[in-house]
């Protein structure tokens, strides 16, 4: 399933999307991994993205039931274990030193460099759906809603949150002339259909652009918005 999900979704995009997706630290094969396991994703994870200045971008997942943080770093992606510090969290290998207090953090190399973070929230959601092994990601607003789809199944939250739907996800029909691909299936007993055509995309809150439209129906109600492909 995952061999020829992986091949429609290389389908649709080239369909779909007239971009490709920037590549981001949590993508592995392009990084020098450390000699341990890529980390066990779990529920109690939380991922977060952080512009660190100089066009440093660093994406952390902090892991509560093995106290460390797994660091994605431009040039490495390693895990780092939780030290005693006097307030906020503080992670620290020997080499690599990560320290975080709300939305701030502070990082810390081998050659004694100190770069200030800030969160990025957007790219903190974007980055947490592609850890949780997800394709393709969107957003829209009122009511705000966000699409996660991934090999196995499709999530589907709006209303500002209070409501999710999820569902298998379906072999995708495409179609070339008018670039679009779309997904139907049964979520929780609504009709859902996911449709991505390929063209640039303005958020209407962020005026962020991406590089997809996306069109959400779940039985008689239409959500727009858009999206981006995570790999």
């Amino acid at each position: 399933m995952q061999r020829l999900f992986a091949v429609s979704v290389a389908t649709a995009l080239s369909v779909a999307c007239s971009c490709s997706p920037q590549p981001s630290p949590g993508d592995a094969g392009e990084l020098e991994t450390s000699a341990a396991a890529e980390p066990t994703r779990s529920q109690d994870s939380t991922v977060r993205a952080y512009d660190c200045g100089n066009e440093l971008y660093v994406v952390a997942e902090f892991r509560p039931a093995t106290d460390d943080v797994w660091l994605f770093l431009p040039w490495k992606s390693d895990s780092l274990p939780h030290i005693p510090s006097a307030s906020g969290a503080k992670y620290d290998d020997g080499e690599t030193t990560f320290w975080t207090k709300g939305d701030k953090a502070s990082l810390k190399t081998g050659e004694g460099v100190e770069q200030s973070c800030v969160e990025n929230r957007r790219r903190s959601i974007v980055e947490s759906a592609k850890l949780r092994g997800n394709d393709y990601w969107a957003t829209g607003n009122e009511p705000g809603w966000s699409l996660e789809l991934g090999p196995e199944r499709m999530v589907f939250v709006t209303d500002y949150g209070e409501s999710r739907y999820e569902a298998p996800t379906p072999e995708p029909a495409s179609d070339s002339s008018s670039r679009t691909t779309t997904w139907s299936s049964i979520a929780d007993g609504h009709d859902l259909v996911v449709t991505i055509r390929g063209e640039s995309c303005a958020d209407t809150m962020s005026d962020e652009t991406f590089e997809s439209r996306v069109e959400v129906r779940l039985d008689d109600r239409v959500f727009s918005g858009c999206g981006q492909a995570l790999h």
